[in-house]
């Protein structure tokens, strides 16, 4: 419930693009849907977590189903947890966004909370 409060009163958002599912194959979703499930519950157990937000989210993906087998509550309690099926730059103002890619040649020096 610590973590719901804090998503709240203005933790950092951390949003993960989740809408790349249909270019993967089977094994690698279900990779991804591990991943995703390391990062929640890491978050979780941090003392100042970041509020979690999975964009991009076809509930109809083979990642949305390994998802749901790695964290099966994930639709019956509050989670500190968002699920968006739109994009992050539907869901939030673009902006505000960072994208964080090893692909950039722009090095991320300063990190603003909003």
């Amino acid at each position: 419930m610590r973590t719901l409060w804090r998503e709240h009163l203005g933790a950092p958002k951390l949003i993960y693009d989740c809408s790349y599912s249909h270019y993967m194959m089977r094994r690698e979703n279900k990779d991804a849907a591990q991943q995703l499930a390391i990062a929640f519950r890491n978050n979780r157990r941090h003392l100042q977590p970041y509020a979690l937000n999975f964009c991009g989210m076809d509930k109809q993906s083979m990642l949305w189903s390994s998802l749901l087998k790695e964290i099966p509550t994930i639709i019956t309690k509050p989670l500190p947890l968002r699920i968006h099926e739109a994009d992050a730059s539907e869901a939030f103002p673009k902006e505000k966004l960072v994208i964080l890619t090893p692909d950039s040649p722009n090095v991320l020096r300063e990190y603003n909370n909003d």
